[in-house]
């Protein structure tokens, strides 16, 4: 809760994305099933501000994800994504948009 003396404006949503390589079994889908996450191999991104919170929500569904290796920044997160080490949720206007890469989770 904000302290009365703040008053709180919203200036932008943004949604997150599923990111996989375009040959990854996932990326004939339009979009993935929550249930389609169980098992599914993760580039952990440590100092992501909602990576906690993206853990507790899989956590709460039952949902168990390993993580095959850690990235650092985005550019990065993604590069280990294209060399097929994992999948990644990130935020979509950081996606780079020329880049083997299918977006999925919409």
């Amino acid at each position: 809760m904000l302290s009365p003396q703040f008053k709180f404006r919203r200036l932008n949503q943004e949604g997150y994305k599923l990111i996989v390589r375009k040959d990854h079994p996932l990326a004939k889908n339009k979009t993935v099933s929550l249930n389609e996450l169980q098992g599914l191999a993760f580039i952990e991104k440590p100092y992501c501000t909602n990576r906690k919170a993206f853990e507790r929500f899989i956590s709460d569904v039952n949902i168990s994800i390993t993580y095959q290796g850690k990235a650092i920044h985005d550019s990065q997160l993604q590069s280990f994504v294209k060399l097929g080490f994992g999948a990644a949720v990130i935020p979509e206007s950081l996606i780079q948009k020329e880049c083997d890469l299918k977006l999925l989770l919409n």
